[in-house]
């Protein structure tokens, strides 16, 4: 387990880097997830009729979502559940505003 707690660390300062700013703190997080679980909500049913999504293209974007995948892997492993969610709620929320993988 503390490996994973390493890479979680890693991979948020990666993000932090790419100016995908997730917070580290359990309180805050709790807080950003329930938000962006209901941001993707909406999000979600506005695409879901509105068709095909585009094909991201940028490198910093597709990055970030490397980056929250392996974020999303270790948080699940370490039985980290807020930070699972919300990392799974910016991988869709950034897939609803700039595209699919």
């Amino acid at each position: 387990e503390r490996n994973y707690k390493d890479a979680i660390s890693v991979t948020l300062d990666g993000l932090r880097s790419l100016g995908c700013n997730l917070p580290k703190s359990g309180f805050v997080v709790a807080l950003k997830t329930a938000a962006g679980i209901f941001r993707t909500m909406k999000a979600t049913k506005r695409h879901s009729s509105s068709g095909r999504m585009t094909v991201i293209r940028d490198p910093t974007t597709l990055a970030i979502m490397q980056l929250l995948d392996r974020l999303y892997y270790y948080s699940y492993m370490s039985s980290n559940t807020v930070l699972f969610l919300l990392s799974l709620t910016q991988m869709i929320e950034l897939t609803n505003k700039n595209g699919v993988c």
